[in-house]
């Protein structure tokens, strides 16, 4: 408490450690260079090219007519005044040395700076957005006014924030909403920043020279000068303007826009006069946030500037290297090793880049699966390249140059609920042969189908670091996949995915499960897109258990409804594909050949196609199948081939990728509760030959899973792999790399 200057009465001299030589201060040019001051309330267009043009020449400029109230403004000001000349005892529960408490009062800076110290005090405030009681109630209570002016100051200080990055959105050529979400969705953080009146001030400094750390920040300067900007090598005094906002970038919108908007060194300089106060809004990210250079920003001409980095890894560095632009630039710079494809091999087009896919996070090699940018590029990254005898022929338009199936068995099931039983021809054969049929007369209606649809579409739309939110942490079976990127290195599926779990009645919370993992997860943005879902897959366990009823018919139980009571309180995932569109498509796969270890899979297809499955004779050949509005594809998982006993077969199917246009499914995963034990029905274990022995022996679905999500890649011969792996002593991989996963259509 004793280092807060506001503490004293005033300052005679100056104190050593807040000496610099002259090298390390050099005086503020005397050329009249000022900041532009953009009005508002101008035609959009006319703001938009001003703010542009003032971002890319200075960096800095400032805003009137704003639209926070002129009384916010004052009263917030007034505020934080009066608060640095409260009594010290009052100031002092609020002030601590630990720079990790997001609320505090403190002296100097929190910079590395060896040592140096810095004429000025700052109060520093984690406002969430919207502000809630607890957050209130950490602000300080003296003056009586303070919180209240918080309060009313930051919410439109931040919407100010906001439409000036919808507008630099608009003239740089990115969505809108791009930095919507995670981008803008941590804390708002306000520094209320004190410099006293000091006795030297040609020897010191208020703040070092530094860029700030965050996206963009708004700054109240107050009437007094001590504002200064780097520009072409001198230091410039910025004059305040009554009621203005002093607006600049951060180095996260420098890193998202790839170096086009630059966050810029400013610095402050004390006086001798006057007190000075100010009051500075930053709009920061997330912890999470994965911060990149917008796809739509790099190519061949413009590479990648930046790495992609979370902003918690971000604010680590930033605070080890101190705020220097040069050093902090050199620690996220892009470099050849952060990449793993050699430009040469692989050429960027239409203004997008792949180093903006292929490069490192944090300090392990990952490929990232960016969409967006990939659906661009004339060359795919070599990851994606599938093996050469599992490569699809034709041009990629949805068949991949196969023939279609013809004859696929079609359910009714309403009429087979209805009619007492009875199979249409072919399909009992068909679950024998290759595990595939497809229903219709299901009653998932069409509008809850395609609002579905309406949701996945928005959810691809979002940027890749917003999607991250989501993201899959690996040996789960849910969340964000991009790709299968950081856990596979070879022969990656042309796809993302989002994956979440449909807890089945009676389990414990199944009814709001959906819904609950979107707004908590997402966000309470995501809360209509969860709401959809959770009536999607409502529909889709009716249905799964419907067909179960179709699938004991086929099996000849006398029971129809003998399977349904294996699946009470299952444990579903339901997954949304999007496969992007592909310039090489006949060299890649959006899923690679695979049984899927579940028991069921219910499918519908987009308009675009892409399903192939494996039939006919002799092994049988690649048929693909066409997309039906009004029906769903079933097909048979190895779960399900165990449970009974072999008779059922499971399907093997792939995927392939167009090259004109995105294809999109809504998959939904029929499984078991995870520690139910997979074994045959009696019924089926008595219809056996006498002799005959077991096909597969009993495992939970725990097992199986876990199997596939941490120890084997799935494929044609995962269920093989898991006997054998339970015959050497469960869970070893069955000698297969533990690179994980579990290959989804």
């Amino acid at each position: 408490m004793e280092n807060l200057l506001s503490s004293a009465a005033s300052h005679k001299t100056l104190p050593d450690s807040f000496v610099f030589a002259p090298d390390q201060r050099p005086p503020a040019s005397a050329a009249d260079v000022a900041l532009p001051v953009i009005d508002l309330a101008r035609p959009r267009d006319e703001v938009r090219r001003a703010v542009l043009e003032a971002g890319k020449e200075l960096g800095f400029f400032q805003v009137v007519n704003h639209g926070v109230p002129e009384q916010a403004v004052r009263d917030m000001e007034a505020c934080c005044e009066e608060f640095f000349r409260l009594p010290a005892a009052d100031k002092a529960a609020f002030y601590s040395e630990d720079a990790d408490r997001p609320n505090r009062l403190f002296s100097s800076t929190t910079y590395g700076t060896g040592g140096e110290r810095y004429w000025r005090d700052c109060l520093r405030l984690a406002c969430p957005f919207p502000a809630d009681a607890a957050a209130r109630d950490a602000w300080p209570d003296k003056p009586g006014r303070l919180r209240s002016a918080v309060e009313a100051f930051v919410a439109p200080a931040r919407a100010v924030g906001m439409e000036l990055l919808r507008l630099l959105c608009e003239g740089v050529g990115l969505r809108p909403d791009y930095f919507d979400g995670e981008l803008s969705g941590g804390d708002v953080v306000v520094n209320v920043n004190h410099y006293p009146p000091c006795p030297d001030p040609e020897r010191a400094l208020g703040l070092p020279p530094h860029c700030d750390r965050n996206l963009i920040t708004l700054l109240l300067q107050g009437g007094v000068p001590g504002l200064q900007v780097s520009y072409r090598g001198d230091w410039i005094r910025v004059q305040p303007v009554p009621g203005a906002f002093v607006v600049n970038f951060g180095h996260q919108l420098e890193i998202a826009t790839n170096g086009l908007l630059r966050s810029v060194e400013h610095r402050a300089a004390p006086n001798a006069a006057a007190p000075r106060t100010s009051v500075a809004t930053f709009i920061m990210p997330t912890e999470d946030c994965l911060v990149a250079p917008a796809a739509e920003l790099v190519g061949a001409c413009n590479p990648p500037r930046y790495r992609a980095v979370t902003f918690r890894e971000f604010m680590r560095v930033y605070k080890a290297v101190g705020a220097r632009r040069e050093s902090v630039e050199k620690a996220f710079r892009a470099s050849a090793s952060s990449f793993q494809f050699q430009p040469s091999r692989f050429d960027a087009t239409g203004g997008r880049a792949q180093s903006r896919i292929c490069e490192a996070v944090g300090s392990g090699m990952a490929v990232v699966f960016d969409a967006e940018v990939l659906s661009r590029e004339e060359r795919i990254p070599e990851q994606f390249v599938c093996r050469a005898e599992e490569r699809p022929a034709g041009c990629g338009d949805g068949d991949g140059g196969v023939e279609e199936m013809a004859d696929i068995p079609v359910v009714d099931l309403a009429e087979f609920l209805r009619g007492g039983g009875e199979l249409p021809r072919g399909v009992a054969e068909a679950c024998e042969r290759h595990g595939f049929f497809q229903v219709v007369g299901h009653g998932v209606g069409a509008a809850l189908i395609a609002e579905a649809y309406r949701c996945c579409d928005a959810f691809y739309a979002r940027p890749l670091a917003e999607k991250q939110r989501a993201r899959r942490r690996p040996g789960e079976s849910h969340g964000y996949a991009s790709s299968f990127t950081g856990r596979f290195d070879a022969c990656l599926p042309w796809k993302e995915t989002l994956s979440f779990h449909c807890p089945a009645p009676p389990a414990p919370g199944s009814g709001r499960a959906v819904a609950d993992y979107f707004v908590g997860v997402l966000g309470e943005e995501y809360r209509h897109m969860g709401e959809v879902y959770q009536e999607y897959c409502d529909a889709m366990t009716r249905l799964a258990l419907d067909v179960t009823e179709v699938l004991a018919a086929a099996l000849g139980l006398p029971d129809r409804g003998a399977l349904r009571g294996f699946f009470a309180g299952g444990d579903s995932i339901m997954r949304l594909n999007h496969y992007p569109p592909c310039r090489q498509p006949h060299l890649t796969l959006g899923t690679g050949p695979h049984r899927d270890p579940t028991s069921l899979t219910l499918l519908h297809q987009d308009g675009v196609g892409g399903l192939q499955v494996r039939a006919g004779a002799g092994g049988g050949e690649w048929r693909a199948v066409r997309p039906r509005a009004d029906a769903f594809v079933v097909n048979i998982g190895d779960t399900f081939a165990a449970l009974t006993d072999g008779r059922h077969a499971s399907c093997l199917h792939r995927a392939v990728v167009s090259s004109g246009a995105a294809r999109r499914s809504l998959t939904f995963f029929l499984n078991p509760q995870l520690d139910r034990v997979v074994r045959p029905p009696g019924a089926l274990l008595a219809a056996a030959a006498a002799g005959r022995p077991r096909a597969y022996p009993d495992f939970t679905w725990r097992e199986f899973l876990e199997f596939t999500q941490k120890h084997y890649r799935s494929d044609a011969s995962t269920m093989d792999a898991f006997v054998a792996s339970i015959a050497r002593g469960r869970g070893d991989g069955g000698g297969h790399d533990e690179h994980g996963g579990q290959e989804e259509k």
